[in-house]
């Protein structure tokens, strides 16, 4: 079965108990977002107990940036980077399967024509669905990161460095999830 992890970034802020107690009520948060979806884009899901090439031993799968702000920053810094391979394996997928030429008009403007290649509308409408899905705000289980508070998986640069600057206030929950059987 083929799997993919990602981190679902929560505040800690107003969550109160000691660590393992606020990994329960953030793994718990982290279901109830999780659940609606569970049999339409995944099988299973679970805490992760790696990610990335880093164990994560805690419970839940979830990392508290005030107990551990190393691991917390290296698998926030993981998913931020497989969320740019996912845009960029969606956006290659998507324009691939264009046939893309230049043109000139009358007046010497230049522009370009994209023409879907024969039998790739499935393949382009698979591809600008998730880029779709994204901006709107939708889970898509190999985004790499979810930001829980703002319901998106892409944010601005500014909420970026906020969390940077105050990940004591932050907490990620690693999930694998279970996407099919391989066989595709």
């Amino acid at each position: 079965m083929n799997t993919v992890t990602m981190a679902f970034l929560h505040p800690t802020e107003g969550l109160t108990g000691d660590d393992k107690t606020v990994c329960e009520q953030l793994w718990a948060k982290t279901t109830e977002l999780l659940t609606p979806n569970l049999g339409r884009l995944y099988k299973r899901f679970e805490p992760a107990g790696e990610a990335w090439g880093e164990s994560i031993g805690k419970p839940f799968g979830v990392v508290l940036g005030r107990s551990d702000p190393r691991q917390f920053l290296v698998l926030y810094a993981n998913a931020r980077e497989r969320q740019e391979e996912a845009v960029k394996f969606h956006m290659g997928g998507f324009l691939g399967n264009f046939d893309m030429g230049e043109r000139f008009d009358e007046d010497g403007l230049h522009g370009f024509t994209m023409n879907p290649k024969e039998g790739k509308d499935q393949d382009i409408s698979a591809h600008l669905s998730w880029h779709l899905s994204m901006m709107a705000g939708q889970l898509m289980p190999d985004a790499g990161i979810y930001y829980v508070p703002a319901r998106q998986a892409v944010i601005s640069e500014v909420l970026g460095r906020q969390i940077l600057s105050s990940v004591g206030s932050y907490a990620l929950s690693v999930v694998r999830f279970y996407v099919g059987d391989g066989n595709a």
